[in-house]
């Protein structure tokens, strides 16, 4: 307790001359408090006040000192003060309460006021009032969040976001306590009244009025005891329960059995076993009952964790005289209120150290965009301390050339058009010019009107450096990679067409050489058929004169007439000349076609006929088209069109058709495993008999085929269509097949070269374009179009 009274009651008396400080001391002493405080003699007037105060309220000790609330504030509010203060004076008891207070900035605060009652040694009254900012516990949860987040910051837009929340939380919190204010102050004119009341009906029952107003203050007081927001218990002179409310056995969780004996001793053997300092709650309520005249309010902490709040005053015919009836003890729970408040001056204080110790700068301006916060990183970036800066104008840390564009921004920011980013130049104290990222937000207060701006800044004039450092190094790379990529496509190239040409040489001169070897033996037997055919007939002529004349040989030789069935000799040796020259013929055939496919005579470019390296193209894949164990035969569909001779390299062009049948023929082999085919009748890609309508059901084709066209097109250019109905290609690969080394084949199977050597040598050897033509489950068609004459001779 506070009051003198308590105090002197258990501490020795000190020694006058110890007593008697001196003004100077006493002032020094409460100007190191920072809450504020302030002394009124008994005709409600300030005799002392400390600096806390006066910022508070906006005047200085000189006006306040031998001054009442009247004379600084409206009669009504002044009454109200008068009355409570009043109150204090008369009872003696320790006053806490909540209440809104405006400070001398507009400012509203959430305060708790705390007020007692002191007498000198000669009898002389004066009342002592601390005051002290509170907040609610669901706002304090809010700035606990927002505290959270702002602990994890790492970025700029981040902390921007929490600024934003915190002040939102803080106008929010205004307005509720408010009406928290208005329902505490509330509940303690209640808890007067029902003082009043339970004083009234003590003292009614001592004057013996009559029973009928005794049960109407007994309803009145058992109304209000329920209504009550606070937990109650009235204890008379002999320690025995008189009232108390349903809320106060809620809180304590009392059992019917134990409160219905009325014995309060019992009740406070139930209470001691839930708290975590019992004999500290036992003294206090041990003294207060000795010292029934007494006040009290303490905090009492539960062994679950709960901390209720307490208040306790004597019931007596007038307060401050001996007779005393019992007393009226207040409890209510506050678990979470002192946990917001710890948490919140907790949370407040880191707050404090982000500011402080965050690498932005962060900079609070008044609606003139003058500085009115200023932190250590902002010192740091700009060079100005906060004394040097605080109340300049922005143009302080702001080139002429911007400030322009700065003005634009502020406009915006003063107009609420929400926060902003900008890159600015500024300038330092020792005239330096740095690049900062400036994060600008409106401060707007409940009334929606804009108080001022915060700004976070972050000095990039070294990052901003290492960007253009990095860009132009970056140019350079991109610019040598691609000299680099374009010298290896080069390469590559080259090493393809020297690869290429080599193995095309040595395929050339083995089937050359192979076509000459087979050539001589082949025409020695061609041209001795001829005669020996000749021969035969001339002996079978011989052989029928014989007969003829000598119809009844010996018969020996009509014995070997019949062993040689000569009349079958006869018919059948003719049809053997025959057929070794049909075979004599094919194997002419194949000679020609090798020799015209390698064209080793006529490595040089001159005019041919395409249709012939088609057709020596073909002969020698002859034994692929065949049916075998995978699929049915491989139906060629040639349709030629009318065409001169053609200007190109005879050799390399027949090694660009071998490589698009023999792909064909694969694409073909592997479609066994699907079960189908892709399309019906093979042709070109746009055409209705290549690719079915979306709107036709799709039909099998039932053999697998390739068809090949050749067409004359106005523009002097030859193109070659060869097409299949395979299973097609996906679209994301048609633009790789050209490709170098990019092959869709089982390893082992492909190489990944024969498309791209086709496509060097049709687009750079022959000045001409070859593309695919391809729809998943359609077939694919190569369409080849080159020249009819080349421009240049290579």
């Amino acid at each position: 307790m506070n009051h003198p009274r308590f105090l002197d009651s258990h501490l020795p008396k000190q020694n006058p001359q110890q007593e008697n400080f001196s003004p100077v001391f006493l002032c020094q002493m409460i100007n190191s408090i920072s809450d504020p405080i302030f002394v009124k003699d008994r005709q409600h007037c300030w005799v002392l006040v400390n600096d806390s105060y006066c910022d508070l309220v906006g005047h200085s000790r000189e006006e306040l000192i031998g001054k009442s609330d009247y004379d600084f504030f409206p009669q009504a509010e002044a009454d109200i003060c008068w009355e409570k203060d009043e109150l204090i004076f008369t009872t003696n008891i320790l006053d806490e309460n909540l209440d809104i207070f405006t400070d001398a900035q507009g400012i509203n605060h959430l305060v708790s006021r705390k007020k007692s009652c002191f007498e000198d040694e000669i009898g002389n009254k004066f009342l002592v009032v601390s005051i002290r900012d509170i907040i609610l516990q669901e706002q304090a949860d809010k700035l606990l969040i927002v505290n959270s987040k702002s602990s994890n910051i790492t970025g700029i837009t981040e902390l921007m976001q929490t600024s934003e929340a915190l002040r939102e939380s803080l106008e929010e919190l205004h307005q509720q306590n408010k009406e928290l204010a208005i329902a505490y102050e509330t509940s303690q004119l209640e808890r007067q009244r029902y003082q009043n009341l339970a004083d009234s009906y003590l003292v009614n029952d001592n004057q013996q009025q009559t029973e009928q107003n005794l049960h109407r203050t007994n309803a009145v007081l058992q109304a209000q005891q329920e209504a009550s927001i606070d937990a109650i218990l009235i204890v008379d002179e002999n320690r025995q329960i008189a009232s108390y409310n349903h809320k106060f056995c809620q809180l304590w969780q009392i059992p019917s059995r134990i409160i219905q004996t009325h014995d309060d001793r019992q009740l406070l053997g139930w209470v001691l076993d839930q708290l975590v300092n019992p004999e500290e709650f036992l003294s206090k309520v041990e003294y207060l009952y000795q010292h029934p005249q007494q006040s009290s309010r303490d905090e009492i902490l539960l062994k679950s964790g709960k901390i209720f709040d307490r208040y306790s005053a004597p019931i007596g015919r007038d307060q401050g005289l001996e007779d005393c009836y019992g007393r009226i003890w207040y409890f209510r729970e506050v678990t979470e209120y002192k946990q917001a408040e710890a948490q919140l001056k907790a949370s407040q204080q880191r707050l404090a150290l982000l500011i402080e110790q965050t690498p932005l700068a962060i900079i609070e301006w008044n609606t003139n965009f003058e500085v009115q916060t200023w932190n250590r990183a902002a010192e740091k970036i700009f060079g100005y301390s906060t004394e040097e800066i605080l109340g300049n104008s922005f143009e302080i840390i702001v080139p002429e050339n911007v400030r322009k564009q700065v003005n634009q921004i502020i406009t915006a920011l003063l107009t609420q058009q929400g926060g902003s980013f900008s890159v600015n130049e500024n300038v330092t104290k020792d005239h330096k010019t740095i690049v900062c990222e400036w994060y600008n937000n409106p401060l707007v207060d409940p009334n929606g009107q804009v108080i001022g701006v915060a700004s976070m800044v972050l000095d990039i004039t070294e990052r901003q450096r290492a960007k253009e450092a990095l860009l132009k190094s970056q140019e350079q790379l991109r610019k040598q990679t691609q000299e680099l990529q374009q010298a290896l496509d080069e390469l590559q190239r080259t090493q393809i067409h020297l690869v290429q040409s080599e193995k095309m040489s040595s395929l050339g001169q083995l089937v050359a050489g192979v076509a000459h070897e087979i050539n001589n033996p082949v025409n020695f037997v061609y041209g001795n058929l001829s005669p020996a055919n000749q021969y035969m007939q001339d002996l079978l002529s011989l052989l029928q004169l014989y007969q003829k004349h000598y119809p009844r040989p010996v018969r020996e030789i009509r014995d070997f007439v019949e062993f040689i069935e000569l009349d079958f000799l006869k018919l059948d040796l003719p049809q053997i000349f025959n057929s070794m020259k049909v075979g004599a013929d094919r194997i002419r055939d194949i000679v020609l076609s090798l020799r015209t496919f390698s064209r080793l005579d006529e490595a040089e470019m001159k005019a041919v006929d395409i249709h012939e390296g088609i057709d020596s193209t073909l002969m020698i894949l002859q034994n692929r088209f065949k049916a075998n164990d995978q699929r049915p035969k491989i139906e060629v569909i040639k349709e030629y069109g009318k065409l001169p001779l053609v200007e190109c390299y005879a050799g390399q062009l027949n090694q660009v058709f071998l490589n698009i049948l023999t792909n064909a023929i694969d694409v073909l082999e592997q479609g066994v495993g699907s079960g189908e085919w892709g399309g019906g009748e093979c042709g070109e890609m746009r055409g209705k008999d290549f690719f079915p309508s979306s709107h036709t059901p799709h039909v099998p084709s039932p053999t697998p085929k390739i068809r090949i066209r050749t067409q004359l097109l106005e523009q002097n250019q030859v193109t070659i269509r060869i097409a299949d109905n395979g299973l097609g290609i996906q679209k994301d690969l048609q633009k790789q097949i050209f490709n170098p080394f990019f092959t869709t084949k089982p390893i082992g199977k492909g190489t990944g070269m024969g498309l791209a050597i086709s496509y060097q040598i049709i687009t750079e050897r022959h000045s001409g374009c070859l593309q695919c033509i391809s729809q998943l489950g359609r077939g694919a068609e190569f369409v080849i179009k080159i020249p009819l004459k080349q421009g240049i001779s290579r």
